[in-house]
């Protein structure tokens, strides 16, 4: 059953109204078409169309018309104005706009007609709604498909560039053992130059040492064989020397002797010429005094009165006892020997000479 939202300001047709609409088989509700409060009419009535009652104080209904229109909960619903003066039928329809003017005898059709409007409107909306979901279901299903589309694209791409990277790292991979190869066999190259050229140096090393080794056995015999030789030349020397010190040693003691025996010789040839002297000078003494007496005594002669008696050879002949010869006293003595006789005999002999100028005076 289609529902009405009767709205008006004539409380006494009020009743008289809402029968009629009964009868035609309406479900009718009823209210004052004041602002905002029919709004609320309308939620909680739900109606299939609105009926504006436009016989009293029209301009609040015009008002109230336009405002339902305006809102979003009325504006689709179907409105109609009955009841209008025909000074202001367009000033209602400017007002109020999509509302419908009916005329007191074609109210009921057109209600009936906006319902049955409403309803076509209702089935194509849906109808439009439907296509909409189906569309929108469709479009939802391509895009779907689409994404699924790319999505097996994109997988066929991930596959695609995954293998090529699978190539690409084979082929890379392939590449670097070759590289490693390459460098395993240069190293290995490397290294057994290395190995050669350690192996040559060791050799060469060996071979210099075994030079040095032989250079220095070498060196160190002719070392050996220098100090053997100075060793035997120094002890050669030292037996030399030591021949030497002896021979020195003989000749010093020889020469010693020799002196001991010329000093104990001078010394008994001075005692023997100092006792000759005084023997020859009291021999002249007695002679003196012989002449003296027998001839005029002269006056002494110059030189005899300046001489002075002759000191005893016994009293200036003192014994010293002999010196330790010294190394140039002993090589003098080695060297001539019979020189330092001859030196010593000479001496003996001079207080002779003195004895005998003393008689020649």
């Amino acid at each position: 059953m289609a529902k009405v939202l009767l709205l008006s300001f004539d409380e006494e047709t009020v009743a008289e109204r809402v029968s009629f609409f009964e009868n035609e088989g309406f479900e009718v509700a009823a209210a004052e078409p004041a602002w905002p409060s029919c709004l609320q009419t309308v939620r909680s009535f739900g109606p299939d169309v609105i009926a504006l009652d436009c016989a009293r104080l029209p301009s609040l209904c015009r008002k109230a018309g336009a405002e339902l229109r305006k809102s979003a909960l009325a504006k689709d619903l179907p409105l109609v104005l009955f009841h209008v003066a025909e000074a202001d039928i367009e000033q209602t329809r400017l007002q109020v706009p999509g509302g419908v003017v009916a005329f007191e005898y074609e109210l009921t059709d057109r209600l009936r007609s906006a319902i049955l409007t409403r309803v076509a409107n209702q089935a194509r909306a849906e109808s439009d709604a439907n296509r909409a979901r189906e569309e929108a279901a469709a479009a939802k299903r391509a895009a779907k498909e689409a994404a699924a589309a790319e999505r097996r694209a994109a997988r066929e791409a991930a596959a695609a560039a995954r293998r090529e990277a699978r190539e690409k790292a084979a082929a890379a991979k392939r590449e670097a053992k070759e590289r490693a190869a390459k460098a395993e066999k240069a190293a290995k190259a490397a290294r057994a130059a290395k190995a050669a050229k350690a192996a040559k140096t060791a050799k060469a090393a060996k071979t210099a040492k075994a030079a040095k080794t032989a250079k220095a056995a070498k060196t160190a015999k002719v070392a050996k064989t220098a100090k053997a030789a100075k060793t035997a030349k120094a002890a050669k020397a030292a037996k030399a020397a030591k021949a030497a010190k002896t021979a020195k040693a003989a000749i010093a003691a020889k020469a010693a002797k020799t002196a001991k025996a010329a000093k104990v010789a001078k010394t008994a040839n001075t005692a023997k010429a100092a006792k000759t002297a005084k023997a020859a000078i009291a021999t002249k003494a007695a002679k003196t005094s012989k002449t003296a007496k027998t001839a005029k005594p002269a006056r002494p002669a110059k030189a005899a009165r300046s001489a002075k008696p002759a000191k005893p050879a016994a009293k200036t002949a003192k014994a010293h006892p002999p010196k330790k010869p010294t190394v140039k006293s002993v090589a003098a003595k080695r060297a001539s020997p019979l020189r330092k006789a001859a030196g010593a005999k000479a001496v003996a002999k001079r207080p002779v000479a003195r004895a005998s100028a003393g008689r020649r005076r």
